[in-house]
């Protein structure tokens, strides 16, 4: 017999999908970690840059 309620987690729902910002963890969003972040993402950026 099959299940009346299947229940999934909001980013697979056909209606409204989680954006990008939402599914990032909430350390990434914080304003006290926007330094760290950045200097994260322009590090492979740096490098490719060096070559």
């Amino acid at each position: 017999m099959a299940a009346s309620l299947r229940e999934r987690d909001p980013w697979y729902e056909h209606g409204r999908k989680m954006t990008y910002i939402a599914r990032l963890p909430a350390w990434i969003k914080s304003a006290k970690n926007r330094t760290d972040v950045l200097r994260v993402i322009d590090r492979p950026r740096a490098s490719v840059t060096q070559r």
